[in-house]
């Protein structure tokens, strides 16, 4: 994505997610750009779990329903949700996962371990680090920041 590569100069590892079968793509979250650099960075489409707000935005929602994400609500209690992650492992599908539920938060849910338990997907760890969250999104995407993975 030349987005990530060029403008934001991201830089990283070559990715370990396998060709085939599930895969559960755990990240930690620290900006709106990490899903970005997860896509950019594999070969798979990557599907997210994406909060529900951002799900409802006329302009990103065309792009959300195309990589087959999933709204999610942030109250921690969006079984529904959860079932679609599971079709989409049930698909053979990469799922993205940002166990802390949000940006920047120290608590871990409870969703990705159920999703590894039901579905038997193999998950692969991502860190991401170098970026930043600006109180506005928009700051955040047009502000180079360097990110790695």
């Amino acid at each position: 994505m030349a987005y990530a590569r060029w403008y934001q100069a991201a830089t990283w590892e070559p990715s370990t997610v396998p060709d085939t079968g599930a895969v559960i793509l755990a990240c930690n979250h620290l900006s709106v750009l990490d899903p970005l650099l997860l896509i950019a960075s594999n070969r798979r489409v990557v599907s997210f779990l994406v909060a529900r707000e951002y799900y409802e935005s006329r302009w990103l929602r065309p792009f959300l329903d195309l990589i087959h994400c999933i709204p999610v609500k942030r109250d921690g209690r969006d079984l529904r949700a959860l079932r679609a992650a599971a079709q989409v492992l049930a698909a053979q599908r990469v799922l993205g996962i940002f166990p802390e539920g949000g940006i920047a938060r120290s608590d871990v849910r409870r969703g990705l371990g159920w999703l590894v338990q039901e579905s038997g997907a193999a998950v692969v760890p991502a860190k991401v680090m170098g970026v930043h969250q600006y109180p506005s999104d928009w700051r955040t995407w047009a502000t180079r920041q360097r990110p790695r993975l």
